[in-house]
């Protein structure tokens, strides 16, 4: 029994060690560099999304490798 519930705590714990990529970033215009609020960002392929901040900043949390 013992033996069983070591093998189902290894599984369930590298379960939680799946490919977690973290996107972060921030959006600012071309010429000045001044940052963008309000500007909608998007995973390509995935439904997750973000929309950066006062700052231009932006973070997206996947579960893809980059």
């Amino acid at each position: 029994m013992k033996k069983h519930f070591s093998f189902l705590l290894f599984f369930l714990l590298g379960l939680s060690v799946i490919a977690q990529t973290t996107i972060k970033g921030t959006v600012v215009e071309s010429s000045s560099g001044t940052p963008i609020p309000g500007v909608n960002i998007s995973v390509i392929g995935s439904s997750k999304g973000a929309v950066s901040d006062f700052n231009g900043k932006f973070t997206i949390e996947v579960n893809k490798n980059p």
